[in-house]
């Protein structure tokens, strides 16, 4: 019985260590979404900049 303790607690580490990777993932996905928005922000006002000069 104490061999089925030690499966459960492996058990229950795996599912830790796989709520952990799909934080990570959303943690990567909202990072990486932040960084596209930004540098389309950056971008359009660029060209906004480029076709209406300020001389």
């Amino acid at each position: 019985s104490g061999n089925n303790t030690n499966r459960n607690k492996a058990r229950n580490l795996e599912n830790g260590v796989t709520v952990v990777k799909d934080f990570e993932n959303c943690i990567v996905t909202f990072l990486i979404y932040q960084v596209l928005s930004f540098s389309i922000i950056v971008c359009s006002a660029r060209d906004r900049n480029a076709a209406n000069p300020r001389d």
